[in-house]
């Protein structure tokens, strides 16, 4: 009772402090702490590092600003735990039973979920290469399941391998996809039931049992290349986690300790804006590397050029003159200016794949998430920029609503749909529907 006694005196004396400053500027409140002219109460004057955290559990003018953002990063963090499980392989072949597995003709199987990706680092058709083999033998084994002898389905089977021959090892681009594996323990397996099965008398050499597990242990092969070559990369997708979760850390920190004096005032201010710098390099970061997933030289230039561009944008973000209140216009343009960048490989991407409907359907939906992500980070910026409300109505928004905080809500708001929007690109890539990552 005593400790929470006076935890919250503390707390009372702490509210006690916040106090306004009039119109005039007369009443105490130093200069620095003036980030709005039209914000004239709630300001925490006289904070030490200790004031500032207690000063969290109260209410003042930067509240909701260093909570949203606290919000955020607690958001982006548990996106990143989440990553951490999940699937290695957006290719889910496994199979409803353990060895028996119906099939359609047409080569659908119901209980089998495989979704090929639209393209592949290598080729397009790299993902149905290994998939609609897989298809094929499972076929093959169900055959076998309705029969009581080799002969009654050896026929059926030898088409069957032929096919899943040709679609494995015919042309020139299947054959530079195929690992050393496939052309040893695979091909060998192959090789040794077409033969078995030309013979006369097959059934005297082989059982069919035994013939179905040379299909099982084809079919597992071709399952553990899948997840070896389609194994999905998500390390650009945490770096863009990572910065997000950098720029929300930093901006609630600075709210949270730049009044302590003014040079901690200047320092955590260019803290702030080079953490809106990092977020923004690193958002570029995993759009780039999956739309131009097959175009490494372009991906490999745009990433260049977006972590040059960045560490150019954090470096006029040190600069003093940069934190003055009268360049609010110039740093809102120069962060709108460096997310617009954006445009130019978005463009570049969409003449790559305007000509393939499918292609076209799966990018105009991240094009659509990013066009949503620009207008609430644009909108929030010119709120920013602007202070409106506060500038028609002075004192009137100093707690809720301000333009400080729109613009807050606005970037947490921005970077969550760019977060959904490289989910859509993932899922695109490697074959989705990505169940695995939380949205």
């Amino acid at each position: 009772r005593r400790q929470g006694g006076a935890a919250g005196g503390l707390l009372g004396k702490i509210r006690a402090r916040v106090r306004g400053r009039g119109s005039e500027l007369k009443s105490g409140v130093p200069r620095y702490l003036i980030f709005n002219q039209h914000i004239l109460s709630g300001y925490r004057v006289n904070f030490t590092v200790r004031d500032s955290l207690y000063s969290l559990f109260t209410l003042h003018n930067e509240s909701i600003n260093i909570w949203t953002h606290v919000f955020g990063f607690v958001l982006f963090l548990v996106l990143a735990v989440a990553l951490c499980w999940a699937p290695h392989t957006m290719l889910d072949v496994t199979q409803a039973g353990a060895n028996e597995t119906s099939a359609k003709e047409g080569g659908v199987v119901p209980g089998v979920k495989i979704e090929a990706p639209v393209t592949w680092a290598a080729t397009p058709d790299a993902a149905a290469l290994y998939t609609e083999p897989i298809l094929l033998l499972q076929k093959a084994r169900k055959r076998l399941g309705k029969a009581l002898h080799l002969d009654e389905a050896k026929d059926n089977l030898r088409k069957i391998l032929k096919d899943v021959e040709i679609n494995l090892f015919r042309g020139k681009e299947k054959s530079k996809l195929q690992p050393a594996m496939i052309k040893t323990n695979f091909k060998k397996t192959l090789k040794f039931l077409q033969k078995e099965l030309k013979k006369r008398n097959v059934g005297k050499a082989l059982h069919v049992d035994e013939v179905r597990g040379k299909l099982l242990e084809l079919e597992t092969q071709l399952r553990a290349i899948i997840t070896k070559n389609f194994k999905v990369e998500y390390w650009p997708m945490f770096v863009y986690l990572v910065g997000a979760m950098f720029c929300m850390a930093s901006s609630s920190m600075a709210h949270t300790f730049s009044i302590c004096s003014p040079k901690a005032n200047m320092w955590w201010w260019r803290i702030d804006y080079v953490g809106i710098a990092v977020m923004i390099s690193t958002s570029f970061c995993p759009v780039v590397y999956y739309v131009f997933l097959n175009e490494v030289v372009w991906r490999n230039f745009y990433l260049v050029l977006i972590l040059a561009l960045g560490s150019l944008v954090a470096t006029v973000s040190l600069m003093e003159r940069f934190q003055r209140d009268d360049y609010r216009f110039y740093r809102a343009f120069l962060f709108i200016a460096f997310g617009m960048f954006s445009i130019i490989p978005l463009i570049h991407a969409f003449f790559l794949h305007w000509k393939d409907p499918i292609d076209s359907q799966a990018f105009n939906r991240i094009i659509g998430y990013e066009l949503m992500m620009g207008a609430q980070y644009l909108g929030g910026a010119l709120v920013y920029a602007t202070q409106f409300p506060e500038c028609a109505f002075p004192g009137k928004f100093d707690l809720f609503f301000n333009s400080h905080q729109v613009f807050h809500v606005a970037i947490v708001l921005a970077a969550y749909t760019h977060y959904i929007a490289v989910v859509e690109a993932i899922e695109w890539r490697y074959g989705g529907p990505s169940a695995g990552i939380a949205l």
